[in-house]
């Protein structure tokens, strides 16, 4: 249509056909080009980025991919840009705005939810347009397809988040950890250590003069002393993360140890499908199930150990069954049993004992750490 008239018109005006139809075709070739590239400039004037649906979608994902900065900050900046609005906000869980520009009290004009994988995690608002006005359907259709990457931002935000706080809580629990170890052995180990050196010393000095009835009492010294020294050894070893659980998980960690029983019974380990333990529940398994394990070699004279770990009604189950002669009726639980019950207690779970001349049998059971909200569970 541009074509015909302007060819009609150069006949009109010069009476010349051909001469018209040429001349009509350079002015197109020329002024077309430039009537696109003014067109496309006033567009980007008027209306922003969202001019250029591509562009604008592509502008917000190098925003969140650089990374630089304030990840949130920089997108939602890039959106209130693209939309030429007053401001632009993010809103997670109950309403909590993590990113914002513009005036926070101000009443947003359009808002789109923000999913991942079908779950909303949070909300895209946008304030009024700058330059009044408001936003037609294609801005809200533009604003639902950012909004996209704008939750994967979101979503990277929060892993990030998580991750510096469980990094913080590793470090913080590795100094305490020294801490306290430093402290077990300087106040623990360190005097009962340097009281076997003297009395050591003593004993050479009773030997080397003959006083052979001193020797004698300086010995038995030293025999309680250092039985007080491996007692504290062991407490100190005790409040420590067993060594097997960074070695793999809890099924794997309990083989390794009960291999190396040389000359106690066997010991086998049948281990079913198990949820994501919090590391303190798995250390409270763990050293239950050692100790029976160790009750049933040291003083039931069991022939066969067999542990099973599993989980059936929402509950983790860790079960000790030995074929050995039973415990003594009558005494009270010694030293191993109080400490068993004492960690089933601290992890909100109950310990379960029967014991006949077949045998006995263990059962620590445990709520689930997600839905009981045991002390170091994941949420």
């Amino acid at each position: 249509m541009y074509l015909v008239a302007t060819a009609i018109s150069g006949v009109g005006l010069t009476g010349s056909t051909l001469p018209s139809v040429i001349a009509a075709a350079v002015v197109a070739a020329v002024l077309l080009p430039l009537h696109s590239r003014v067109r496309r400039a006033v567009d980007l004037f008027v209306y922003g980025k969202r001019a250029d649906p591509v562009r604008a979608v592509a502008d917000l994902g190098a925003a969140v991919a650089s990374g630089e900065g304030e990840l949130l900050s920089a997108v939602v900046r890039e959106v209130a840009a693209t939309f030429r609005a007053e401001g632009a906000r993010i809103r997670v869980g109950a309403g909590e705005v993590v990113a914002s520009t513009g005036d926070m009290d101000a009443t947003a004009a359009l808002a789109v939810d923000l999913s991942i994988g079908g779950a909303v995690i949070g909300r895209l608002e946008l304030l009024a347009p700058a330059r009044g006005g408001s936003y037609s359907r294609a801005d809200t259709a533009m604003l639902e397809a950012m909004a996209g990457t704008v939750a994967l931002g979101v979503r990277a935000a929060g892993l990030a988040d998580e991750l510096e706080g469980q990094r913080d809580a590793v470090v913080e629990a590795s100094a305490v950890a020294r801490d306290r170890v430093r402290r077990d052995l300087h106040d623990g180990l360190g005097p009962s250590l340097t009281g076997l050196r003297l009395g050591l010393q003593a004993l050479v000095d009773a030997h080397a003069t003959g006083d052979d009835e001193r020797a004698v009492a300086i010995t038995a010294v030293l025999r309680d002393e250092s039985e007080r020294a491996v007692a504290e050894v062991r407490r100190v070893i005790d409040d420590l993360r067993p060594a097997d659980l960074d070695e793999g998980d809890l099924a794997s960690a309990l083989r390794r140890r009960f291999s190396q029983t040389h000359g106690a019974a066997p010991v086998t380990v049948d281990a079913g499908e198990l949820p994501s333990l919090p590391p303190r529940v798995e250390d409270g398994i763990f050293r239950v199930v050692a100790e029976a394990v160790a009750n049933a070699h040291k003083h039931a004279g069991a022939g066969a150990v067999l542990v099973e770990i599993g989980q059936a009604d929402g509950a983790v189950t860790a079960r000790v069954s030995d074929d050995g002669s039973g415990m003594p009726a009558g005494p009270a639980a010694g030293v191993g049993l109080a400490s068993m019950r004492a960690r089933a207690d601290e992890l909100g779970g109950a310990l379960d004992i029967r014991s006949s001349a077949a045998g006995t049998v263990i059962t620590l059971t445990l709520p689930h750490p997600v839905d009981a909200g045991l002390p170091g569970a994941k949420r």
